[in-house]
């Protein structure tokens, strides 16, 4: 993917959490792409400092 090149990837992950897993690095880089049509360091930091790739459990039921 064009960009990938200029990233850090060490500045990337000192913002990842002791819990973030390789299925949430893969779900940071595609949220990414989706949101801004490209990957950059700052667009891959803004994603994983919003929590966005996190799962979300359901707030009701069902049955």
């Amino acid at each position: 993917m064009p960009g990938f090149e200029s990233i850090q990837t060490d500045a990337v992950a000192a913002h990842f959490g002791p819990e973030t897993s390789g299925a949430d690095i893969r779900e940071i880089v595609r949220r990414t792409v989706l949101s801004t049509g490209a990957v950059t360091q700052a667009d891959l930091i803004s994603t994983v400092q919003s929590g966005r790739f996190k799962p979300q459990r359901p707030q009701r039921n069902y049955l």
